[in-house]
């Protein structure tokens, strides 16, 4: 319940962990936590998130002492993500840089894109990295999208209270 809490603290999002949670040292210590499911507060029949294996890095510093554990990166293994395009402004929150500043590494996932209950699109071999800095929040997705190459970053920064938003969209054909 620990790990759930931190994971889902302070956002509008339930987790669930249906599978084990085990602690590793070697190569770098680690919790790994299998089948994570993460859902909508507002709507919980839909799973946003299903995560086969999540590995969470712990910080050397202060690793005995429990309370103070520092997460250092998250990488979230064979992933699957149902993204409601009529909801995407409210999928910001997830992600917004005052809840959390560890970074997070997706491999090999598939994203699936909707239109209310209409299914729109998918990108496959989805990898994506997502960094946290002071005052910039970027992101670059890799994939295969309509049998052709995809890559998108996005950039968000905070220049005098104002979000500056940079979207780069590449497709190899």
């Amino acid at each position: 319940s620990h790990i759930e809490k931190f994971i889902c603290k302070n956002k509008k999002i339930e987790c669930y962990i249906k599978g084990k949670v085990n602690y590793s040292l070697f190569p770098s210590p680690r919790i790994k936590i299998k089948n994570l499911i993460i859902k909508e507060a507002t709507d919980s029949k839909v799973n946003l998130l299903t995560v086969e294996k999540v590995s969470i890095k712990l910080s050397i510093k202060n690793l005995l002492a429990r309370e103070k554990h520092k997460f250092k990166k998250v990488l979230l293994n064979n992933y699957e993500a149902n993204i409601n395009l009529n909801k995407f402004k409210n999928y910001e929150n997830f992600f917004s840089k005052e809840t959390n500043f560890i970074p997070l590494i997706f491999n090999k996932g598939k994203i699936l894109f909707y239109n209310k209950k209409n299914y729109v699109g998918t990108i496959s071999d989805a990898r994506i990295k997502v960094k946290y800095l002071e005052n910039l929040v970027e992101a670059k997705l890799e994939g295969k999208f309509l049998n052709d190459d995809i890559t998108i970053k996005f950039e968000n920064k905070n220049i005098d209270n104002e979000k500056l938003t940079d979207i780069t969209l590449k497709m190899k054909n």
